[in-house]
């Protein structure tokens, strides 16, 4: 951080985070924001999350959705604030179903089947039950639908000013952000033989060794085995 810039770390964590980037911009922490933005920015392009293309390309009738950064803390266990976390967060509540969107629904574990593999683990002192979090997970979803919308605010290209994204990949605040994933997460699932149940589909079996069982509970980016 350049030199003046306020440790975060110091912050007390009921401190509200700043709304929008004009707010992040006013923040003696907007060093820290802006750091956060990098980071989600060289995500998004490692990814190959878009292409630029001209405005001019746009199909009639299709809208160009605006987009805006959506900032949080990430705490400590103790709860303390660690860094800022931001994301880059398309407007979808301006898509239009049919035009750029099909599908919306994503099956997300129930509290019950849940609690029910948990409480047949705790029977085996054998079975251990582990979380894991994909990063950016909406991110490595592709579209199936055109969908376009604004630059970063803030990491606009220079050379390029009045040019859109073309989305390839699935980005947060999209309708069809969760279906997509879901639809990717079951494939790669499927590929190492994990299967749905049928009453709960976004549970998933596939055999283990010594003919043991591996259940994989999923909701959204939580997956638990």
């Amino acid at each position: 951080m350049p030199p003046g810039t306020p440790d975060i770390r110091a912050l007390d964590p009921s401190t509200p985070c700043a709304r929008h980037r004009t707010e992040a911009q006013k923040s003696p922490y907007r060093e820290h924001y802006f750091a956060a933005e990098r980071v989600e920015v060289k995500t998004l392009a490692g990814l190959l999350a878009w292409i630029l293309e001209s405005r001019a390309s746009v199909p009639e009738g299709q809208r160009v959705l605006l987009a805006r950064w959506v900032y949080a803390w990430k705490k400590f266990p103790d709860g303390r604030i660690s860094h800022v976390k931001a994301r880059y967060t398309v407007q979808g509540q301006h898509q239009v179903e049919g035009v750029d969107y099909m599908e919306s629904y994503a099956a997300t574990m129930t509290l019950k089947g849940f609690r029910s593999i948990l409480a047949i683990a705790n029977l085996d002192p054998n079975v251990t039950v582990d979380h894991f979090d994909v990063s950016a997970a909406y991110i490595n979803a592709e579209l199936d639908t055109l969908v376009y919308c604004v630059q970063p605010p803030g990491y606009v290209d220079p050379s390029r000013p009045t040019a859109v994204c073309r989305l390839l990949k699935a980005q947060y605040g999209l309708r069809q952000a969760g279906h997509a994933w879901a639809r990717l997460l079951k494939k790669l699932l499927a590929a190492v033989g994990a299967k749905p149940i049928p009453v709960e589909p976004a549970i998933y079996m596939m055999r283990g060794t010594n003919n043991g069982w591996c259940v994989i509970p999923t909701q959204v980016d939580d997956l638990f085995c």
